[in-house]
């Protein structure tokens, strides 16, 4: 498969550093494509890598749009509200952070729109490949709706569900050629 070109670039500065002994600090940018959704990215940040611990302490990527099938996402960024910390310990291994993931509509092909939106959501678990996550998604009047599910390294599987709330809020997930309106019951 073809994930599209990149460049990215690091600097920073190392202290008696090799893998998992000494410190390195580094900031990255850059930017590429993402031909699976027909995208282009940009990503800019910091980290450092302090013996066995690798940390991100800054970290902001977004597209100009992500294309799946018959839906379009506008303009999704992606940031940390806490660290995203891995410890590479061979007995105790952790990978654990906090991150928010904003967006502009949600246009579907049949005319339904979901609201900007923000998923602000934790990971925990034993390294990039392995972890859990959960968190809630507020799109307009929509939310939140709880999320939580796992990354194993091959699928990301999980769950969505929202408490009661008034079913007007879902109105712009009605194609407006339907002519429907969602009232209360």
């Amino acid at each position: 498969m073809n994930w599209g070109d990149f460049v990215l670039h690091m600097d920073g500065l190392a202290n008696d550093f090799l893998p998992d002994a000494g410190r390195w600090q580094w900031r990255y940018w850059g930017k590429g494509s993402f031909t699976p959704m027909n995208a282009t990215w940009d990503v800019a940040g910091k980290g450092e890598w302090h013996d066995s611990t690798i940390t991100l302490t800054d970290l902001s990527t977004g597209f100009d749009q992500l294309q799946y099938g018959t839906m379009t996402v506008e303009k999704p960024r992606l940031i940390l509200d806490k660290p995203v910390v891995w410890v590479r310990d061979a007995q105790h291994p952790s990978f654990s952070g906090a991150l928010s993931l904003d967006a502009g509509q949600t246009l579907f092909t049949g005319g339904s729109v979901l609201p900007p939106s923000t998923l602000k959501f934790s990971v925990d678990g034993r390294d990039p490949t392995y972890f859990l996550f959960k968190g809630d998604l507020h799109a307009g009047e929509i939310g939140p709706v709880r999320v939580n599910g796992r990354w194993d390294g091959i699928r990301l599987r999980g769950n969505a569900w929202w408490p009661k709330q008034s079913l007007t809020v879902f109105q712009p997930l009605v194609p407006p050629d339907w002519e429907d309106e969602l009232t209360r019951w």
